[in-house]
């Protein structure tokens, strides 16, 4: 589950809350909404003697989008999740820009980072080529042609670029049904005289 992060009224981090207290909070007129993405709420008093926990951000270098969560290191709870899909990115502001420049992080601070995102990608290599190899060995894919089933329930397939064996009746859909029989046109035939 995704908390909110929470902020006093000096924009100093608070713990993280469940989103029932902070909507709590928000109808209460205690606290009001200062990002949507992350969620993030600021309330409108100060507490000088509220600390904020030890948190800690994890990378996860997937084969299509690097995810990266917020977990609190004393208990291990995830606080925030989330990946670089286009519909997460966000600007920075400028002067964070300016100060970060061309700097890798490393450099600018954050070597923990800088070595999580520049860790091999093993698992994600791994993942694709089992899931290619899946993809050949069941066969996926759309296929057009004549079934002959067998009684096991496995039949072929005669399509007009081959033949392909071995696939189950229950991942076929018929289009169109025929008696098994190749009919061919032709003139009219002659009927027996009785």
């Amino acid at each position: 589950m995704q908390h909110v992060l929470a902020l006093d009224a000096q924009q100093r981090p608070l713990a993280h809350c469940r989103p029932a207290r902070a909507r709590l909070l928000l109808t209460q007129r205690k606290a009001a909404v200062v990002r949507r993405y992350p969620f993030t709420i600021r309330l409108k008093q100060a507490l000088p003697a509220a600390s904020s926990p030890l948190l800690r951000l994890k990378l996860d270098p997937g084969s299509k989008t690097t995810g990266f969560a917020v977990v609190n290191d004393v208990t291990g709870q995830v606080v925030f999740a989330a990946s670089n899909r286009v519909s997460n990115l966000t600007l920075a502001c400028h002067p964070c820009n300016t100060a970060k420049g061309a700097q890798t992080a490393a450099e600018f601070g954050h070597p923990k980072v800088q070595a999580q995102a520049s860790a091999p990608l093993k698992d994600a290599a791994a993942v694709n080529t089992a899931r290619w190899a899946l993809y050949h060995r069941l066969k996926a894919g759309v296929y057009v042609g004549r079934l002959a089933v067998r009684a096991t329930g496995s039949c072929n397939l005669k399509t007009a670029t081959g033949t392909i064996q071995g696939i189950h009746v229950r991942y076929c859909q018929p289009l169109q049904r025929g008696d098994g029989y190749a009919y061919a046109k032709g003139g009219a035939a002659l009927l027996p005289h009785a």
